[in-house]
């Protein structure tokens, strides 16, 4: 469960997700041996009056997820007001890549704004706008998205929903296509704050993709799926200790199934100790150590990890933090015959 080790600090996930203008970056190997990496950036760009431009761009490769965002909103935001202020948007991906599926997508948006750390959007997306084949019902997504933070607690969500779609190719005369895709996301990220020295936090990242294909030729059918489900969780309590060092317990939960021969899939849960050891206010060590069970393909299996990292914050806008995993049970062997595996570099930085 590599997820559980790379998540951001946190103080670096509420203000990331509280900002129009930032980028995030983890890049590293699991325990597979095959780079992982999730690039992330928005940006916010003033025009007149209460009108913006923004920009999101998201760029993730996962073992089978592979995922590419470029979107642009025109934004309408009143931000001064005594209440919630109505907010619109119209929304344009012009280059979407959802394994190996590529469209474009146009949409509209409304919401509720109050200020940076309270606001909520609904949007209805048309995926693939620019029609490439004839479809059998209106491509249509629904998105969610909000933010909520006070003295004492935050929260971030956002959902997907893209409803099943079937579309039509004729490719040439004697040989067609039809193919039907699917998919959700679900992100959650959510802290209270029980007393000066104790939080309560929730991590959530669920997403789901499948495609169907149906090959026509000369009258002969050939039929091909796709589904690809994963689910990460993390409930967590942390509290400070000798006034500047950090305690973290977590029970992480993983669930993955892949389309592969082998009907793939692995069930994880675990506990997990991690302690920040402080040096200065811009200087931290970190230490994890986390054991899990689960089942891979029906079989029992179990695994105990360490990590070892250092974290480096400059004026609390940028985080920079290098992260090495090890299995215990296997510690020389595993670092001798693979010493780049499960290295991880995580970047947050603000504007």
């Amino acid at each position: 469960m590599d997820e559980s080790f790379t998540l951001f600090p946190t103080n670096e996930e509420i203000l990331f997700n509280s900002s129009r203008r930032a980028i995030r970056i983890i890049q590293g190997f699991p325990d597979n041996g095959e780079l992982r990496y999730r690039y992330e950036a928005k940006f916010e760009i003033p025009l007149f009056s209460e009108l913006s431009l923004y920009y999101r761009f998201h760029k993730e490769k996962y073992f089978d997820l592979d995922e590419e965002l470029h979107r642009f909103e025109l934004n309408w935001i009143p931000r001064t007001g005594d209440f919630l202020l109505l907010t619109y948007s119209f929304v344009i991906a012009p280059a979407y890549k959802n394994n190996s599926i590529d469209i474009d997508l146009l949409g509209l948006g409304f919401g509720f704004w109050k200020n940076l750390s309270n606001n909520h959007s609904i949007y209805i997306i048309l995926e693939d706008f620019y029609n490439k084949g004839r479809y059998s019902n209106l491509p249509l997504r629904l998105e969610l998205e909000g933010r909520l933070r006070n003295k004492w607690a935050s929260l971030y969500y956002y959902y997907r929903y893209t409803q099943s779609i079937k579309k039509e190719f004729n490719l040439y005369d004697a040989f067609a296509k039809v193919e039907e895709r699917r998919g959700k996301t679900l992100l959650m990220s959510s802290n209270y704050q029980f007393m000066n020295n104790l939080l309560l936090g929730l991590r959530l990242r669920y997403l789901e993709w499948g495609r169907d294909s149906t090959y026509i030729m000369f009258g002969l059918e050939e039929d091909f799926q796709w589904d690809w489900e994963y689910l990460f969780t993390e409930l967590y309590v942390e509290t400070r200790l000798f006034d500047r060092d950090n305690l973290h317990i977590g029970l992480p939960m993983a669930y993955r199934k892949e389309p592969n021969e082998l009907e793939y899939e692995r069930k994880w849960i675990g506990i997990k100790f991690h302690y920040n050891y402080r040096i200065h206010e811009w200087l931290n060590f970190p230490f994890s150590i986390q054991k899990s069970w689960g089942r891979l393909n029906g079989e029992a299996s179990k695994e105990i990890w360490g990590v070892l990292g250092i974290e480096y914050r400059y004026k609390k806008k940028t985080y920079i933090a290098f992260k090495g995993i090890v299995d215990l049970e296997w510690l020389l062997t595993d670092i001798l015959q693979s010493p780049h595996n499960r290295a991880y570099v995580m970047l947050s930085h603000r504007f």
